[in-house]
């Protein structure tokens, strides 16, 4: 009987890192920092947009390759307009995500900020991306990042939510294995179960 426990036990050890290798999950390390800024048009239309990140403008999470990961309510853009009549009116803006994990980088989206005012007051307006953006390592592996649009109103500003998704090319480096639950459980267990074999052959002598 005990022989059949300790086979059993020892074919638990054995089974378990096979298991981790073949189902290990993968996850990356992604850290950084974003800035906003409204470039504006070139001559001054006295409409000024503000971006504050929520909490802060640092981000760091570990991301699954191919899995996007979302900020949500990441940045929330307000508006100040200095016209004294009612006016409708445009500004260049732009958010750079400046990469430190899993490598140095940077990459930027731009967009365009509206605004409609009534004797100063700002009454509705609207944030519109151009797109996402890719940025590539030297290894291959690839960040892409895009945010979404929207829009605000006199007392509420618009919250934008950012999307990171990661892409390890095969070869490429920064990706650490992080054994699954499960295959973690299987081998403790056929630990045990040696355990208690030992434990039983030295009362038997």
């Amino acid at each position: 009987m005990v022989g059949n426990i300790t086979k059993l036990a020892l074919a638990t050890v054995l089974a378990a890192p096979l298991m981790m290798a073949g189902g290990q999950a993968h996850a990356t390390l992604i850290a950084g920092s974003a800035s906003f800024a409204d470039t504006g048009p070139a001559q001054n239309n006295h409409l000024t947009f503000f971006g504050t990140f929520n909490p802060s403008n640092a981000f760091s999470f570990n991301a699954t390759n191919g899995t996007p990961v979302i900020l949500n309510n990441f940045l929330t853009i307000t508006a100040s307009d200095s016209n004294a009549f009612s006016s409708n009116v445009t500004d260049t803006l732009s958010v750079t995500f400046n990469f430190t994990q899993p490598a140095g980088g940077s990459t930027g989206i731009s967009g365009s900020g509206t605004a409609s005012t009534f004797l100063g007051f700002i009454t509705s307006g609207s944030i519109t991306w151009s797109g996402s953006s890719t940025l590539t390592f030297a290894d291959g592996d690839t960040i892409t990042v895009s945010l979404s649009n929207g829009s605000f109103s006199t007392f509420s500003g618009a919250d934008i939510d950012a999307t990171i998704t990661y892409a390890g090319s095969p070869g490429g480096g920064g990706v650490a294995a992080i054994p699954e639950p499960a295959s973690i459980a299987l081998f403790g267990a056929g630990l045990l179960g040696l355990g208690m074999v030992g434990r039983r052959r030295r009362r038997s002598f």
